[in-house]
């Protein structure tokens, strides 16, 4: 199957015809840093698996192609090893490393408890969000 895609800095791709997509594990696990510290204030979730590739400088999270879109590497990783996400959820990092994708730090949230998280974890303020959001 043919592939032209543009990543996330403009760069264009083009698969000739007849040349099948990399699989998506061989293009993430060699760019993963397995013995990452665990986070300092929750020791108990163990080591982080940290993205040691390009990370996309508009938004700080990783993208990777995977059925013809752009997944950020969390979702990705969830959706690989837990199946589909459910509609209207978000992955939240337990550990709070945006760039960890350990699936055991990975949880299937809502996006009101994905920021109650961050704003009991100290990564967001609390007071600039909607009253549904904060409920």
């Amino acid at each position: 199957m043919e592939y032209t895609f543009t990543d996330a800095i403009g760069k264009k791709y083009h698969t000739p015809p007849g040349r099948k997509e990399t699989p998506v594990e061989i293009r993430i696990w060699p760019n993963v840093d397995k013995s990452a510290p665990a986070p300092s204030d929750k020791p108990y979730l163990g080591n982080c698996w940290v993205w040691t590739g390009i990370v996309n400088p508009q938004h700080g999270y990783v993208s990777v192609w995977y059925k013809k879109k752009y997944w950020r590497l969390h979702r990705l990783v969830y959706h690989l090893i837990n199946g589909p996400i459910a509609k209207g959820m978000v992955i939240g990092h337990k550990c709070n490393v945006k760039h960890c994708c350990r699936p055991e730090h990975l949880e299937e949230v809502t996006q009101g408890q994905n920021t109650r998280d961050a704003i009991k974890d100290g990564l967001r303020k609390a007071g600039l969000y909607s009253k549904e959001v904060m409920s």
